[in-house]
């Protein structure tokens, strides 16, 4: 907990790590942007990843922000298994 106590006491510090959370968010959305997602997917990602980073920093624990994202995924998958079906028959009346 040292290390985050000297990041809060030092402004200058403080503000570039927020920068590099920002900037690794960012390149969390990038290579989230494959797929044929499109780029308000790419986005949407960015804003997670970037909260992934800030959790990091809040907890200064790694498996916080790695149960966040499992937690996320598990939840996507979930939600893509209950509507593919429904997604599948829309495409085929078109």
């Amino acid at each position: 907990k040292e290390p985050l106590f000297m990041i809060l006491c030092d402004d200058d510090l403080l503000l570039m790590v927020q920068a590099g959370v920002l900037i690794a968010g960012a390149a969390f959305g990038v290579l989230h942007n494959s797929g044929g997602r499109n780029p308000a997917f790419a986005l949407w990602a960015s804003i997670v990843g970037a909260a992934y980073g800030f959790l990091f920093l809040s907890t200064q624990n790694v498996y916080s922000p790695m149960l966040a994202h499992s937690v996320a995924n598990l939840a996507s998958a979930a939600y893509w298994l209950g509507t593919r079906d429904t997604l599948h028959k829309t495409q085929h009346k078109l």
